[in-house]
C-alpha cells in the first residue's frame, strides 16, 4: 500500500522536482527510493516505541502535537539526510526537494488514514506495520543472541 501512496506522490511532485530543485527526471526514483526508506524507519520506528499516538496525530489533519512535530522533523531531517548521503544532493537540493515532497506525503497519508474513523489505527498499521514488525524482530533477535 505504501508503493501506491509513493507512486501518487511520485506523479504529484516529479515536475516541481525537475523545476523547482532542478532533480534530473532519471533521478525521481531514486529520491522516492530514500523517502520510502527513511519513512518506514522513523515512522515503524515511531510505532513499535509506543508512539502510535503520535503518528496517528501527524496523519489525522489536526494540528500536530509535541510529540507530532517531533516525529514531522525527525522524518525531513531524515530525508534530507538520506538525499545527501544516497543521491549526493546538496544539503540545500536537499532540502528544496524534502520541501516540495514531505507535505505531500504527510498529505497522502493523511487522506488514506482518513478513511477509517479517527480512533482506527489500521491503515497505518497496514502502511508501517511491516517496518514496526521488522525493527521488533531485530530487537528481539539482539535479545536472544
Amino acid at each position: 500500500m505504501l508503493d501506491s501512496i509513493l507512486g501518487s506522490l511520485k506523479d504529484q511532485v516529479a515536475g516541481k522536482l525537475e523545476t523547482e530543485a532542478g532533480v534530473d527526471s532519471s533521478n525521481v526514483g531514486g529520491v522516492m527510493d530514500v523517502v520510502k526508506s527513511v519513512a518506514m524507519d522513523k515512522i515503524g520506528g515511531e510505532m513499535l516505541g509506543g508512539g502510535l499516538s503520535s503518528v496517528m496525530n501527524l496523519f489525522s489533519g489536526k494540528s500536530n502535537s509535541t510529540a507530532a512535530d517531533s516525529l514531522q522533523t525527525s522524518l525531513t531531517t531524515g530525508v534530507v539526510n538520506g538525499l545527501i548521503e544516497k543521491m549526493g544532493f546538496s544539503k540545500e537540493k536537499s532540502s528544496t526537494v524534502t520541501n516540495i515532497v514531505v507535505p505531500v506525503l504527510i498529505n497522502l497519508i493523511s487522506k488514506k488514514n482518513d478513511e477509517t474513523a479517527e480512533d482506527d489505527a489500521s491503515p497505518l498499521k497496514s502502511l508501517f506495520g511491516s517496518a514496526a514488525a521488522s525493527g521488533l524482530g531485530d530487537k528481539l533477535g539482539g535479545f536472544f543472541n
